[in-house]
């Protein structure tokens, strides 16, 4: 597909997600099924802590997806590539899972197996600190958080460990519950030793989404979260309280940090720079996520914050804001990545 194709879908997508008026979606149906989704006891992992399903039909009919010949999900780049995105491949197979648990159908089991076996056999060992780490790495470069060449994700870690330890319930295969503890290993090191953790200076512990030693901490919200819920039924089926300390510092960072989140009028995507998330994740991520925390942690912030950031949602006016500082916010960053790269490019002479 030609650049000009590339641009015009991803305006189209953009007028789509930020201007029209999404569906009224029943949150009480959220609620009462995020209910019973969730537990930070038992070893059923049965449904996730956010629904998924709308993955699989968003991945079989959207452009920028596509599959290889397996069957594994292809994302494309804006230089027009298309790679395994370990999270895309993640999503589809969480969301894979729950029409299985829907449905009962064997189709779904078995796409579902497929990629659970992927992330079994495309890895990477490495070592942190002298400990035994496994990771799904991603070969790309992120001019704007100054990542050149590559970068390990606590979100890409987490789901990956999700997916996999649903697939060991189903055999108990000792060798998955292995992999997924050496996955977890990278949440006990800081990104400068090549691990996912960083601090902020409120010495809050995030997890983070685009992890690289050269790279800058930008404390992206979802990907913290998601990759939380990995930790969290990594506790569930070993009951190693290690895993447990992770996931309550998770929840800390997040119920210190949503004000920081919060634009006034809309939700943002990072701490870096700010830039407001479009209304598809405020919808199918950030609102479940925020009453997924409220049912498993029984903390009343995070319903005040879903009620809030619900509130900004359905505002028309509210999407106009949002589409202008989002252009403000992508100017920005654009720009400054332009300016990093100059200097990158410089300093190789």
């Amino acid at each position: 597909m030609s650049r000009l194709g590339r641009t015009f879908i991803f305006i189209k997508e953009a007028w789509d997600n930020f201007l029209n008026v999404y569906p009224k979606y029943d949150y009480m149906e959220y609620y009462r099924k995020i209910k019973t989704y969730i537990s930070k006891e038992g070893d059923n992992l049965s449904y996730c802590y956010i629904p998924y399903s709308y993955i699989v039909e968003e991945m079989e009919k959207k452009t920028k997806y596509g599959f290889d010949e397996r069957g594994i999900p292809l994302t494309l780049y804006s230089d027009g590539s298309r790679i395994h995105n370990p999270v895309s491949v993640a999503n589809y197979a969480l969301g894979l899972w729950e029409m299985y648990l829907h449905t009962d159908d064997k189709l779904y089991l078995d796409k579902f197996k497929n990629l659970a076996h992927w992330f079994l056999t495309h890895f990477k060992k490495t070592e942190i600190d002298g400990k035994s780490a496994i990771v799904w790495e991603y070969k790309l470069s992120i001019p704007y958080y100054r990542i050149k060449n590559s970068f390990i994700s606590a979100m890409a870690q987490g789901v990956a460990i999700s997916v996999l330890l649903r697939y060991y319930t189903l055999n108990e295969n000792k060798k998955i519950l292995s992999i997924c503890k050496q996955a977890a290993e990278v949440f006990s090191h800081s990104v400068k030793v090549g691990g996912v953790i960083s601090k902020d200076e409120n010495n809050n512990i995030w997890f983070e989404e685009c992890a690289s030693k050269e790279g800058i901490s930008s404390h992206i919200l979802n990907g913290h979260i998601f990759a939380g819920y990995g930790i969290l039924d990594l506790y569930r089926i070993t009951k190693d309280p290690n895993y447990l300390d992770l996931w309550n510092d998770c929840v800390k960072t997040v119920k210190n940090t949503l004000e920081d989140f919060d634009l006034g009028y809309w939700a943002g995507y990072d701490l870096l720079y700010k830039k407001p998330v479009d209304p598809k994740y405020m919808v199918h991520v950030y609102l479940p996520q925020l009453l997924s925390l409220y049912y498993i942690e029984k903390d009343t912030v995070f319903k005040k914050y879903f009620k809030k950031w619900e509130r900004y949602m359905v505002s028309k006016g509210n999407r106009i804001h949002v589409i202008v500082s989002f252009l403000f916010c992508l100017t920005y960053i654009k720009l400054s990545s332009f300016i990093w790269k100059l200097k990158v490019k410089n300093n190789a002479r």
